[in-house]
C-alpha cells in the first residue's frame, strides 16, 4: 500500500502524521510511504531522516493525495477532516473506479466524516 504523508496545512502546526521510525516500520512492514518535502521541518524532522527510514520525498501536497492509497494526517480532537480533505479522497476513488458516484453531501460507507 502507498501511504501519503502530507504537510500539515494549519498555521504553525509542527506536528506531522509519521515520524520517521514509524515510516521504517510501515516499510519494514512492505507498504511504500511517500512524504510531501518538508513536513517534519518544524519538528525537526528534515526529509533527509524520512529518506533514510525509507520514505519517497514528494515535492507537493498534490503528488501525495494523488499517489497515496491512503493519507495519514493530524486533526485536532474536535476537528474533523475539512471538505477539501474529502474531495480530494472522493476525486482519487473516481480515478480507480470512474463508475462509482461520489458526490459531496452524499456520504459513502468510508466517509471520514462518521470517525
Amino acid at each position: 500500500m502507498i501511504i501519503g504523508v502530507p504537510k500539515e496545512v494549519k498555521d504553525h502546526e509542527a506536528r506531522v502524521g509519521i515520524v520517521p521510525s514509524g515510516v521504517k516500520a510501515l516499510v519494514e512492514a512492505g507498504h511504500r510511504v511517500l512524504v510531501e518535502t518538508k513536513a517534519g521541518e518544524l519538528s525537526s524532522m528534515p526529509d533527509r531522516d524520512y529518506k533514510q527510514a525509507g520514505a519517497e520525498i514528494a515535492g507537493s501536497a498534490a503528488e501525495v493525495w494523488n499517489r497515496a492509497e491512503m493519507v495519514v494526517r493530524f486533526y485536532h480532537r474536535i476537528e474533523r477532516p475539512g471538505a477539501d480533505d474529502l474531495v480530494r479522497l472522493r476525486a482519487q476513488r473516481h480515478r480507480e473506479d470512474p463508475g462509482e458516484q461520489l458526490r459531496l453531501g452524499q456520504p459513502a460507507a468510508h466517509d471520514l466524516r462518521r470517525h
